[in-house]
């Protein structure tokens, strides 16, 4: 079975036990695979929002994966509803790593589920968040996306508005953006 996805590593591509990964390269590893801190194989996930979930996204650099092999499929439910999709696999070959700006691209074209992933544990500029959701606005871009944005990114706690509240908030954020005088703030 092949797994195509996206790894976490420290910013001199290493892994946290300090073993070195280079483009176009494959890596095996011996024995039982289990996923998990205690477990045996490359953890690598599926959807690029969910390798910052154990990840500070200002200190490592992701690359585009293919896990193969032996494989074991990874349980996290700190979110009830999205899911994080992550694996530990016996064989990996890195494909490339990803510039900053694949990676908001990557994401732009994500489900909102994804973006609400992304915005909860990566470090977006502003600049990044509104294009993310501008650049995903017609596609299946969701109202939650914008909340978890301005939730995150603003510290605006949409959630604490009323229904009307709200939508006017978010309505103002989509068709003027966040710093605009007639954005979420504006009158």
């Amino acid at each position: 079975m092949e797994i195509r996805g996206y790894k976490a590593f420290n910013k001199d591509h290493t892994n946290r036990y300090g073993m070195p990964f280079l483009e176009g390269k494959d890596y095996h590893v011996d024995g039982p695979i289990r996923f998990g801190n205690d477990g045996n194989g490359f953890h690598m996930c599926t959807h690029l929002s969910d390798v910052f979930r154990y990840f500070d996204s200002e200190n490592v650099d992701v690359a585009e994966v293919i896990g193969s092999g032996e494989y074991d499929e990874g349980e996290d439910e700190t979110w009830q509803e999205p899911y994080y999709y992550m694996y530990a696999v016996s064989d990996i070959h890195i494909e490339r790593f990803l510039t900053r700006e694949e990676i908001i691209n990557i994401i732009s074209n994500s489900s909102a589920s994804d973006i609400v992933k992304f915005f909860a544990t990566f470090n977006p500029s502003e600049e990044e968040g509104i294009r993310i959701i501008r650049g995903n606005r017609g596609k299946h871009c969701h109202y939650k996306a914008i909340e978890a944005f301005l939730y995150y990114l603003k510290g605006v706690n949409v959630y604490g508005l009323n229904s009307e509240e709200r939508i006017k908030t978010l309505k103002k954020v989509l068709d003027n953006g966040q710093n605009n005088n007639q954005g979420s703030k504006g009158k």
